[in-house]
């Protein structure tokens, strides 16, 4: 009886517990139904657009005359009299002495030369007159042959021909002499710094004093090679606008390219432009020497370019597009310029095409998104 227990119990419970189960499947409800929500990434876009961008080229400068020059003492002498206006910053206009020396010396010098001269002139006269008495007494003689240069007097005529222009130069330099003790000014100008005074003797080439000149300054604008580029065909004529602070407000002051430095710095690698400023009415206070400006120099205009701000981009070429389906799409592009703001493309995107400017953790090619604003790119000026 124990055996049979043993053998027949589990083979019950099985058959129990698939008659269990059997009944639950039969009798079993259906779940209820789920809708499932797919989660996207909300972004904003704006839509590319075309339009041409004129390009300025950043720089600054330091603001300086156009003529500097150290005057020197081409005589020696003694300072005798100085210019009223022979202070730092004093204003003169052109030719006007500024320091005179004692001319004492120079004029006896004069003097003598026109003596010279004068001895000289007299001494040619009276060979004149011996040649013509040489040229008589040989007629007298009867002399057949042709009579020598000696006869003639010739070389003595020569002599003091040469005597006369001898005395000539001479009085010409003496002359110069003494308008050199007289020191004037080569252009019109300001007094930067002096190097003598009432009572200094002065040797040759000894410095009286620096002057600059005024009315046109001009400023030297450094430009990279890259911005270089995009100056406008590298020629003279463009319009540059410098800023320059002054009583609390910004001045914007208008100059023009004068000239291109014809070399590369070594140092910066950088061209340099030159711009030129004129004194003007509204600012004379302010354009002065040693202005620190900053410059805004005109470039070319950049035609069919998509503008496209820097947070778009994902480095240096790539940014995200939406596409037709509102799914994400990596894109590689060209970029030609860039600003503080926004960089300017002009290959590998087209106009219409719809830009992602939310910053994305991980984005995902083809990953699904939700469209939040859609604004154009719109043109503008390139600093």
């Amino acid at each position: 009886m124990k055996n049979v227990i043993r053998y027949i119990l589990p083979l019950l419970i099985i058959a129990a517990a698939g008659g269990g189960f059997s009944y639950m499947l039969a009798n079993k409800k259906a779940p209820p139904r789920v809708d499932v929500h797919v989660h996207r990434q909300s972004v904003k876009v704006m839509t590319a657009a075309e339009s041409s961008v004129a390009v300025v080229l950043p720089s600054q400068g330091i603001l300086e005359s156009q003529r500097t020059t150290m005057l020197a003492s081409e005589v020696a002498g003694r300072v005798i009299k100085v210019s009223p206006k022979f202070f730092v910053g004093e204003l003169f206009e052109e030719g006007e002495t500024l320091v005179e020396l004692d001319s004492a010396d120079y004029e006896a010098a004069f003097q003598q030369a026109e003596a010279t001269l004068a001895d000289a002139k007299l001494a040619e006269a009276s060979e004149k007159a011996k040649a013509e008495q040489a040229i008589r007494d040989w007629q007298k003689l009867g002399g057949t042959d042709k009579p020598t240069d000696l006869a003639l007097r010739k070389p003595h005529l020569e002599s003091a021909a040469a005597r006369i222009k001898a005395a000539e130069a001479a009085l010409v330099k003496a002359r110069r002499d003494v308008t050199r003790t007289a020191i004037k000014a080569p252009f019109r100008g300001r007094l930067r710094s002096k190097a003598t005074e009432i009572g200094s003797i002065l040797a040759p080439g000894a410095r009286v004093a620096e002057i600059y000149s005024v009315g046109a300054y001009e400023v030297r604008l450094p430009l990279s090679l890259d911005d270089y580029a995009f100056l406008e065909d590298q020629k003279t004529g463009g319009k540059v606008t410098l800023h320059a602070a002054h009583a609390g407000q910004r001045l914007n002051l208008v100059a023009t390219i004068k000239r291109i430095e014809g070399e590369v710095d070594r140092a910066s690698r950088s061209v340099y432009v030159v711009a030129e400023i004129s004194e003007g009415k509204e600012a004379t206070d302010l354009i002065k020497p040693g202005l620190f400006v900053k410059a805004d120099v005109e470039g070319r205009t950049l035609a069919k370019v998509i503008r496209v701000p820097r947070r778009a981009f994902l480095d240096e070429r790539r940014l995200l597009v939406v596409t037709p389906d509102n799914k994400i799409s990596f894109r590689e592009v060209e970029v030609l310029r860039g600003d503080s703001s926004d960089l300017f493309v002009h290959s590998g995107l087209k106009a219409g095409e719809r830009v992602v400017v939310t910053a994305l953790g991980s984005p995902v090619e083809g990953m699904n998104v939700e469209v939040l604003a859609d604004n154009k790119i719109a043109g503008g000026n390139a600093p």
